[in-house]
């Protein structure tokens, strides 16, 4: 095995499956003994493509940051804690924030409550970019859809899966 592989275990039949364990148990005996190995077992899922996170950023952030005079990492932190809330956590104290208190999102598009990595699946994605859009619409911007029927056709094809 090389450092840092990733092995997947896809949904198939019991008799491939044990196949399978025992070809990656194989795998695993050709591992260094001079060193100490972390398996770390968990459930895969898909994340987002790279085009959903270049309109995310690129497109709707974007427009509302430059639209509202913010940085975009600043307007991504306050959209996630708009739909999502926040929690406040100690920072050091500087002039314009004597408490050394700041707001944080409890979760991002990326992260969990707990601050582990946990990305939005399809369903949740479009749900808070309906939500961007909508406060967008509220601050007079309009953000385009990337594809007027994209989500359509994923949920489609889910269904029909």
């Amino acid at each position: 095995m090389k450092r840092g592989e990733n092995i997947l275990l896809p949904k198939e039949p019991e008799t491939k499956r044990l196949v399978r364990i025992q070809r990656i148990a194989a795998r695993l005996a050709d591992v260094p003994l001079d060193e100490v190995w972390q398996l770390i077992l968990q459930p895969f899922k898909h994340e987002r493509t790279n085009q959903q996170n270049r309109y995310l950023r690129g497109v709707a952030t974007k427009m509302l940051a430059d639209h509202l005079g913010y940085e975009e990492q600043e307007m991504h932190e306050l959209l996630c804690g708009l739909h999502w809330g926040f929690f406040q956590r100690k920072c050091p104290k500087t002039p314009n924030n004597p408490r050394g208190i700041k707001d944080v999102p409890v979760r991002t598009t990326t992260t969990d409550e707990n601050g582990e990595r946990d990305v939005l699946n399809k369903r949740d994605l479009w749900d808070y970019v309906e939500f961007v859009q909508r406060f967008g619409a509220e601050h007079g911007v309009v953000i385009p859809d990337p594809d007027p029927d994209y989500w359509r056709r994923d949920i489609w094809k889910e269904r029909a899966a």
